[in-house]
């Protein structure tokens, strides 16, 4: 398993990540998100699951290796792209509550823009390369199940 933490970044494979500790877990976090009833949205949130499981790769990658100055730049980039996304997100899921007129858009929308408070909190614990990786890599998991599984699931009540 050495091999995998001494190759480059972008030399590393499925195959390899296959062989990290955490992958099981990983795979295991992906039948966590819910369906919530709208296939747009589930496909959302399978990518920001996704954008999560390749930082957490990461995370799991400088916690073995102690070598974290080899994989911030990445981590960057991920995170930018999940700020981006999320954002997104957000947005076309309140257009559509709205349209809809889901009776908890207000508490909704106020639970995205914490959300993206938090979300650009801990972009900025990234860009300044925060030590704290275990806090950040439970965070992030926790983000985006909590918030699907609980306040996304509310509207699935409007599929039928």
């Amino acid at each position: 398993m050495s091999e995998v933490y001494d190759k480059p970044l972008d030399e590393i494979s499925d195959a390899d990540l296959n062989k990290l500790p955490g992958q099981p877990f990983r795979e295991r976090l992906k039948d966590q998100v819910v369906d919530v009833g709208f296939s747009q949205f589930n496909d959302s949130h399978n990518k920001l699951m996704d954008l999560i499981l390749d930082a957490d790769v990461l995370f799991d990658l400088m916690l073995v290796t102690g070598n974290t100055a080899k994989y911030w730049g990445r981590l960057e980039e991920i995170v930018d792209d999940l700020v981006t996304y999320t954002k997104q997100h957000f947005a076309e899921e309140e257009e559509f509550l709205i349209s809809r007129q889901h009776a908890k858009i207000n508490e909704h929308t106020a639970q995205h823009s914490r959300l993206v408070e938090e979300l650009n909190d801990f972009q900025k614990s990234v860009t300044s390369q925060n030590e704290d990786i275990i806090q950040m890599r439970k965070w992030l998991l926790e983000w985006l199940l909590v918030h699907v599984n609980t306040h996304d699931l509310s509207y699935k009540e409007l599929a039928s």
